[in-house]
């Protein structure tokens, strides 16, 4: 019997029958009509994650069997989950949480406040199907908003002061956006922001009602100076001129609007007029490292040469100081938006050189994906 159908069997035993068992993102889901019944998560650094739907019955005994059966298999856990194209470093469902349950690394204290920034994670489709994201096609799988953001609500999470990024992979589809912004501004947000594709910003009124619910900002990814190179990375036709028209949107709402790239090899030669048009728009651009290495074939990854070409003339963030970055601002979330969270969260892994290395305590670390191909050029500084 495979893990799958022991889960399945374990809920059928709580008299919850017409489960399904999907796999995604490096998490099990048992779904019934559409709803997340239950979701059972890897932790990265150890121990099970198991999240139940409140309305479920018997569920003190559910959590008990499933709490038995995963803790048994952890094992085959873990190597099912490593073997997906995508594993996010959230071990949580949708919701409010503050970077430093989320990060990889420790280097949250050096780069970002951990307790002032915080991610939250809102479970939706994605606007593209970009090359270098890994990302699988679902829907929002039905969690209750009022499950996700309960502490929130309830006045159990500190955000009086804070940053909270919302993250999607598609913001703009969460349904009732406007509500959750709102929620998180009356609860003491300093700044509510978003990372999004944000194709529905083109019609201003969206952005303006997001405006008014408490929204700052948005970060809108464009990954390359002319429209067949950025269609070609996201594999949508069009994207370029939504892209264009959703920038505008956002600007004419009152929008601060930042610019995000991935530097990969397929628009390295285009890196820099993409920073020259940014900076006639006087539009703030960042560029970050692939996470993962998706679609056999596809050579993404950038060498690093590619970095030194660009220190001075594009900040690229979520690197080491060995591969040769410029000097970050102090304030990097001010100068490059929600991105930074996302460039620097996610990386976190070291080399055999960086033990020994004087800067470790504020390096970023690589990319998982990025460590082995670029091992020969990490070196330890000091």
């Amino acid at each position: 019997m495979s893990l799958a159908e022991q889960i399945r069997a374990a809920l059928s035993d709580a008299g919850l029958e017409g489960v399904s068992i999907a796999w995604w993102r490096g998490e099990c889901r048992a779904m019934r009509d559409g709803r997340a019944l239950a979701r059972i998560l890897p932790r990265e650094r150890g121990g099970i994650h198991l999240e139940l739907a409140d309305h479920l019955e018997n569920a003190a005994g559910l959590r008990a069997s499933l709490t038995q059966l995963v803790e048994a298999k952890r094992d085959e856990w873990r190597r099912l989950a490593g073997e997906l194209p995508w594993s996010l470093p959230f071990d949580r469902g949708p919701g409010c949480y503050p970077v430093r349950e989320v990060d990889l690394g420790d280097v949250t204290s050096a780069i970002l406040d951990p307790d002032r920034t915080w991610i939250a994670f809102l479970e939706t489709s994605c606007l593209g199907d970009c090359i270098f994201c890994g990302h699988v096609e679902s829907q929002s799988d039905g969690v209750p908003e009022a499950l996700c953001f309960a502490a929130v609500r309830d006045g159990r999470t500190p955000l009086e002061g804070a940053y909270v990024c919302l993250g999607g992979p598609e913001p703009t589809l969460w349904p009732r956006l406007e509500d959750a912004v709102r929620l998180f501004a009356d609860a003491g947000a300093e700044t509510v922001t978003m990372i999004a594709t944000g194709d529905a910003l083109a019609t201003a009124d969206v952005g303006r009602r997001l405006v008014d619910a408490g929204l700052k900002s948005v970060s809108l990814p464009i990954y390359g100076a002319t429209a067949a190179t950025h269609e070609d990375i996201v594999r949508a036709p069009g994207a370029f001129a939504r892209l264009h028209a959703a920038i505008d949107g956002a600007q004419q709402a009152g929008l601060e609007v930042f610019l995000h790239t991935i530097a990969l090899e397929q628009n390295a030669s285009e890196l820099l007029d993409l920073a020259a048009w940014a900076d006639a728009r006087g539009l703030p651009l960042a560029a970050g490292l692939p996470r993962f290495k998706y679609g056999a074939g596809i050579p993404f990854f950038p060498a690093p040469e590619i970095l030194r070409e660009l220190n001075g003339r594009l900040r690229v963030l979520g690197v080491p100081p060995c591969l040769g970055p410029d000097a970050l601002p102090t304030d990097l979330l001010r100068a490059h938006g929600p991105f930074t969270i996302y460039a620097h969260v996610q990386a976190g892994r070291f080399g055999d050189a960086c033990s020994s290395c004087v800067e470790r305590d504020r390096c970023c670390g690589l990319p998982s994906g990025l460590v082995d191909a670029w091992s020969s050029h990490l070196r330890a500084m000091g």
